[in-house]
């Protein structure tokens, strides 16, 4: 069963009595890349390889261009394989809620954003939907249980069912 929670559309702007209003602050927390989808990842990259070795390995004598074909799906797999490694060890993103203001911070910059769209909650799963006030670039951030503290994770998952669901109402 999932639970969503509203945020206010990009569209809106916050008004003055909704800026001066202080709701609960959130600490700020780090979310880190998830090591366990890059698993999962590779899980399901290795059967890829593996399905393909199988089916080709019949063709590999009867025609040239099959071990060609197997070489370059190979070289997919270790491309795909690299770009999940590397986003596994990007920089940490951080995120604080003050004042009911949502800051992120990432390596590069700080922006100030907002929710755009619901923001999903599963046991295992949390969705933030982010839009920046300035540019209007909209960042999906999916926080794993791996990919923040435990307590940073109870904490964020009780926030965003009380005070976040209290404060759109």
């Amino acid at each position: 069963m999932s639970e969503t929670t509203q945020g206010s559309s990009p569209a809106s702007a916050l008004s003055s009595a909704e800026s001066k209003k202080s709701g609960v602050d959130l600490a700020p927390f780090f979310i880190a890349p998830s090591i366990m989808l890059w698993r999962l990842e590779l899980a399901i990259y290795s059967g890829f390889l593996c399905a393909a070795s199988v089916a080709l390995f019949p063709f590999f004598l009867s025609a040239y261009y099959w071990p060609i074909v197997w070489l370059v799906f190979c070289g997919f797999i270790a491309f795909e394989l690299r770009k999940a490694w590397r986003a596994t060890h990007a920089a940490r993103i951080e995120l604080s809620i003050q004042k009911n203001v949502w800051r992120l911070k990432t390596a590069d910059r700080e922006c100030v954003v907002e929710p755009f769209d619901e923001i999903l909650l599963w046991p295992a799963v949390i969705i933030l939907p982010l839009g920046e006030i300035d540019s209007r670039k909209k960042h999906r951030i999916v926080i794993l249980q791996d990919s923040v503290k435990k307590d940073d994770w109870r904490r964020l998952r009780v926030w965003l069912k009380t005070a976040f669901k209290n404060h759109t109402n």
